[in-house]
């Protein structure tokens, strides 16, 4: 497992990019980078169960270990979910991810947003992710930006 850190800033306010990260519709947008038809089960809030999966129904299953809206965010996985819907936590496959995290910070200056992310990357998917981390928050740019000027073009 290695942490890597990657940044980006918005031409937006920190709510509209915290709403871009974890409204359920812009999320299955800025993740397809990572895993096209990824879903992800979770309320986002601090203490509750998260379950990220591929299309297969495979993936990761974990705890929001702090969700302290709009400014941090921090995702801890606990164990796997196999394609039979079993969470395994104690296989060697389990152990590998046991324990990454994801933290979301986001400040916000003259309603401009710095979005930083580090996250604990697993050394065999380390080449893939390193490309699809710059790729998703570019969206996130992206999609916050268009919202923020369709709001400023309204007049609102």
């Amino acid at each position: 497992m290695k942490r890597n850190e990657f940044s980006v800033t918005i031409d937006a306010p920190v709510r509209r990019v915290w709403d871009v990260l974890w409204n359920m519709e812009s999320y299955y947008q800025y993740t397809a980078p990572f895993c096209e038809g990824s879903s992800v089960i979770t309320t986002w809030q601090e203490g509750t169960e998260f379950r990220s999966l591929d299309a297969s129904g495979q993936g990761t299953w974990g705890r929001i270990v702090k969700s302290q809206a709009p400014h941090r965010m921090w995702i801890e996985v606990l164990g796997v979910i196999h394609q039979d819907g079993r969470i395994d936590t104690s296989t060697e496959q389990a152990r590998q991810w046991k324990g990454a995290v994801e933290r979301y910070k986001l400040r916000e200056k003259d309603g401009r947003t710095l979005l930083e992310v580090e996250a604990d990357i697993s050394l065999e998917l380390l080449d893939h992710f390193l490309k699809a981390w710059p790729a998703a928050l570019g969206i996130v740019k992206e999609l916050s930006e268009m919202r923020h000027d369709a709001v400023r073009k309204a007049g609102m």
